[in-house]
């Protein structure tokens, strides 16, 4: 186990290549697990391309303007998350509890959603060109203003939804 306590010195002098291996030395070390720590809001950790967060547990984090270009979230707790602005391009979030989630303007291009539940999320403005919601749960979720150009809605559930200004698969 491994805590990182202070991390917000690091936002505040991310030019220290020394702070910065450190961090990295206590990230990669961990066998178990790692607790960060710091006040306010870390710029440097909003990049998480590519990363490995299968059946991560992030309720209620604040996600906003992430970059989460081919993440593996898929079985992750992210209700309550804000995701406002996120890039989940090519991300697997299939079997993901994203229920009441704000993923407002999140660009979702391509990204699996199979059997997520996004019921009561907010995903007005949002980018699912092409996404994969096969068995999604849309129920009661807020998607005006999005666009589901080509996008696969086999099976998922809309009841309730808002669809004012969406853009459907087929375009219209």
């Amino acid at each position: 186990m491994v805590y990182v306590v202070g991390l917000d010195n690091l936002a505040k002098n991310e030019s220290n290549l020394s702070l910065r291996n450190q961090l990295f030395i206590a990230l990669t070390r961990a066998r178990g697990w790692v607790k960060l720590s710091g006040m306010g809001v870390i710029p440097c950790m909003r990049n998480f391309q590519n990363a490995d967060l299968e059946n991560a547990q992030l309720a209620g984090t604040d996600l906003q303007n992430a970059n989460l270009i081919g993440a593996q979230l898929s079985g992750g707790n992210l209700r309550n998350a804000k995701l406002d602005g996120a890039k989940l391009v090519i991300a697997d979030l299939s079997n993901a509890d994203l229920s009441n989630a704000s993923l407002r303007k999140t660009k979702l291009v391509g990204t699996m959603l199979q059997d997520a539940d996004l019921s009561g999320a907010d995903l007005r403005n949002a980018n699912l060109v092409g996404a994969q919601l096969v068995g999604a749960n849309l129920s009661a979720a807020e998607v005006s203003g999005a666009d589901f150009t080509s996008a696969n809605l086999d099976l998922a559930d809309w009841s309730d939804a808002n669809l004012t200004g969406t853009t459907m698969p087929d375009e219209t």
